[in-house]
């Protein structure tokens, strides 16, 4: 297939990468993009994505326009961006991003002549227009698919009829909640009031969190899914690095065994969605077995696993 990051899908034109000593983007230039969010220095649903093109000017990914005019290819920035609606419960949120510029590009009318077949391995224009018409079915599923696995994420919890929590797991999570509401308390003063909202609102949070871990262990469960466990540990081990500590030491410590499972469970989670969007759209789904996986640990992490 011609790579759609060189061709205008729409109107057969040609994507050329701007070229010169001081090319800095402008509107209607093509970017190509891989970005990293936070919010309040923590991940969150979809913060992450390589390789995405869009135009300066155009409709998609409109949050980022004004941060990348004037950057050039290869820089990176950070800026602060408020949320879009696609971003679901985080809408309306500020996140901190990390924008790394790949590509500057125009769109160039090509001439349509027996050079350029050749370079794009086609005979003719009619298979060119073939070929471009399977990369835009391409295109636009992806973007379909990363559209519903937003919405399903938003949405899920109220397809499911309400069902009784474990009163185990909600006192511990109510416990949770008043040991971050006593640690707020310590660094500022707050009233009485703004206390039991704060607690009332880590409630109701820890109780719809709870709700959707147990709907997405179920999905699993009739999915016989099996989690690739190797992924959660060299992001854990990745993080240790960067600030400067031994992911051995820091999984035995009560921080560090709570940051190994939260990202387990956002792992679970975000492949149970990915499952979820995959049989909706007809994917083929790849059964992978669990004596396959293998922990990336060395023998001296001792972190529980059941």
């Amino acid at each position: 297939l011609i790579p759609w990051r060189d061709i205008d899908l729409r109107r057969d034109e040609v994507l050329a990468l701007k070229e010169g000593d001081d090319v800095k983007v402008e509107n209607d230039d093509w970017v190509l993009i891989n970005y990293e969010g936070r919010i309040e220095g923590k991940e969150f649903d979809d913060s992450k994505a390589n390789d995405m093109q869009f135009a300066i000017g155009g409709s998609d990914l409109v949050e980022f326009h004004s941060g990348l005019l004037g950057m050039s290819s290869g820089d990176e920035k950070e800026v602060e961006i408020e949320l879009p609606d696609r971003f679901g419960e985080n809408a309306g949120k500020k996140a901190n991003f990390i924008i790394k510029l790949t590509e500057i590009s125009f769109v160039k009318r090509p001439e349509l002549d027996e050079s350029f077949f050749e370079k794009y391995g086609v005979v003719d224009e009619a298979e060119l227009k073939e070929n471009v018409g399977l990369t835009i079915i391409s295109r636009k599923t992806a973007e379909l698919k990363s559209e519903y696995r937003i919405a399903v994420r938003t949405q899920l919890s109220d397809l499911y009829d309400e069902f009784d929590l474990p009163e185990e797991l909600m006192e511990f999570e109510k416990e949770q909640v008043q040991k971050e509401l006593e640690k707020i308390s310590a660094e500022k003063e707050i009233t009485e009031e703004e206390k039991e909202k704060k607690r009332q609102e880590g409630y109701e949070n820890a109780k719809k969190d709870l709700r959707m871990k147990f709907i997405l262990d179920s999905i699993s469960e009739h999915e016989k899914m099996n989690f690739d466990e190797n992924e959660a540990a060299r992001e854990f081990v990745g993080l240790a690095q960067i600030t400067g500590q031994s992911p051995d030491k820091l999984i035995q410590t009560p921080f560090g065994r709570d940051m190994y499972q939260r990202i387990i469970i956002r792992k679970q989670g975000d492949s149970i969605l990915d499952r979820v969007v995959a049989r909706v759209f007809g994917d083929l789904i790849e059964e992978i077995s669990s004596e396959a996986h293998e922990h990336v640990h060395d023998e001296n992490c001792e972190h529980d696993h059941t």
